[in-house]
């Protein structure tokens, strides 16, 4: 039998993956890339099957956000009710003993970090790149 983990997950980007909005619902309203990109969030359907997976070993499952506690609860009502009994909802900070943890960004929040690179990260910002450069 393997060790139990503590498995981290955060939401932004992570669970949830950034796409471009074609069709932004009012002009200039909305969620922008750093790069002025208008965006939207979906849920990554590989990523929570990942997560369920993860609830069939011996493990803990925590997800957390820098938008806070109530934003992961209000997020897990709509997205992934089931879960409410799964997972545990934490601040995400260092101090968790977090084994390892999945974020978009890089963290020093667990003994393994894993930092989630999404596609929009390769070419929304070649412009910007390139730009760098000159």
């Amino acid at each position: 039998m393997n060790p139990q983990r503590r498995i981290a997950f955060d939401l932004d980007d992570t669970l949830w993956m950034l796409v471009e909005d074609k069709e932004p619902r009012i002009e200039g309203v909305g969620a922008m890339c750093a790069c002025g990109t208008p965006v939207k969030q979906e849920v990554d359907p590989l990523m929570m099957a990942f997560v369920q997976d993860l609830f069939w070993g011996d493990n803990e499952v925590f997800l957390w956000s820098a938008g806070g506690v109530e934003y992961v609860n209000n997020w897990i009502d709509r997205f992934a009710p089931a879960w409410k009994l799964l997972v545990q909802v934490i601040s995400k900070e260092k101090g968790h003993n977090i084994d390892i943890c999945f974020d978009d960004q890089d963290v020093d929040l667990a003994t393994v970090n894993f930092r989630i690179k999404r596609e929009h990260s390769d070419h929304w910002h070649e412009e910007e790149k390139e730009e760098k450069k000159d």
